[in-house]
């Protein structure tokens, strides 16, 4: 085995193992989290939390928002010599190992997998879960309307660049091509420093990780389609994102504006699937109102407090609460179903 590829399975089994530990207990503080629901013409959540006994310092989020529905699918990658390059290919395996330690570090019972095209092709005809394109990806309108009507009848893709939307529409000299589903034009971006930069209420709530893509969704393409920013807002000839949200018949499409690339930590693997597994965990993927979050602090073993929310007519309801640091030293996820209640 060559020392790099040596290497990088050593740190990602340190990061396996390093979530292992944390999910013991080892090295995560308890989170006493207490959710009270009362129902009239809106419904309202009650929230009381405090981490006691501890010797955590920092902060973290509580985070509460509406979901449609609740499932927690197997997750599939895309991934065959035929389309994907080599480089590419490196970069969806990195991908899949950093989102099965992710995921394990948030508890989840998502199951993880690489497939080729006849075995995706399998499951854009069968029931609905969730896949994630990274590129390299077949052209042609058999593929482009598969995976859209897979999508309509409820199936997540998540796709990481422009290339990888099978049912992109394409510009050409008449304007958009009809031919295709969704018109998204995507625009290359230059970090600035951090200069003009804002952060979305879900990737501020969610701490997302994908900060510094070197491609951006226009915002005005996203509002036309009726999606929702989810990444951050940058300020530059035209609004762009890193992420755009978008729910067709009943399924999702997550769109991230960027291909995996450097910097490490900010736009490669490890970034992209802190931000997927944050997703799919939380179920944001089903969201159906305002995400609402606060940040609570304190002096060590000190920090309590309670929030209030209400929401209309809530089907489910996803509550989290994350730490805003890379171990996500503090962590719990409460899913309500308000037909219990």
């Amino acid at each position: 085995m060559k020392l790099g590829n040596l290497l990088f399975s050593l740190f990602v089994i340190f990061l396996f193992l390093g979530a292992v530990i944390i999910q013991d207990g080892v090295a995560r503080p308890h989170l006493d989290l207490d959710v009270d629901v009362s129902e009239g013409e809106q419904t309202q959540i009650n929230i009381s939390y405090a981490l006691s006994g501890s010797r955590f310092y920092g902060s973290f989020n509580i985070v509460c928002f509406p979901i449609s529905k609740l499932r927690f699918d197997r997750i599939y990658l895309f991934d065959d010599p035929r389309y994907v390059d080599v480089y590419l290919s490196r970069c969806v395996h990195g991908l899949y190992d950093h989102l099965r330690a992710e995921i394990d570090l948030l508890n989840a019972e998502n199951e993880v997998s690489i497939v080729t095209l006849d075995p995706l092709i399998e499951v854009f005809s069968s029931d609905p879960a969730t896949v994630i394109l990274a590129g390299g990806i077949p052209n042609g309108t058999d593929f482009a309307n598969l995976a859209l009507q897979w999508v309509e009848r409820g199936g997540v893709l998540i796709t990481i660049e422009n290339e990888s939307i099978p049912f992109l529409a394409k510009k050409s000299e008449g304007g958009v091509n009809e031919g295709g589903f969704l018109g998204l034009q995507f625009f290359p971006l230059d970090f600035l420093d951090g200069d003009r930069i804002t952060p979305s209420s879900v990737a501020e709530a969610l701490d997302f990780r994908l900060i510094a893509p070197i491609m951006g969704i226009d915002v005005a393409d996203v509002e036309q389609y009726a999606g929702i920013v989810i990444g951050y807002y940058y300020e530059r000839d035209r609004v762009l994102t890193s992420a755009a949200l978008f729910h067709i018949g009943d399924g999702a499409l997550i769109v991230f504006s960027s291909p995996i690339s450097a910097p490490y930590v900010t736009s490669a693997e490890d970034t992209i699937a802190s931000d997927i597994a944050k997703i799919v965990v939380s179920q944001l993927q089903w969201v159906s109102g305002p995400i609402v979050f606060e940040n609570a602090k304190g002096e060590p073993g000190k920090i309590s407090g309670a929030m209030h929310v209400t929401f209309e007519n809530p089907r489910f309801v996803s509550i989290l609460a994350l730490s805003t640091i890379d171990t996500m030293a503090i962590y719990t996820r409460e899913i309500i179903d308000i037909r219990t209640y």
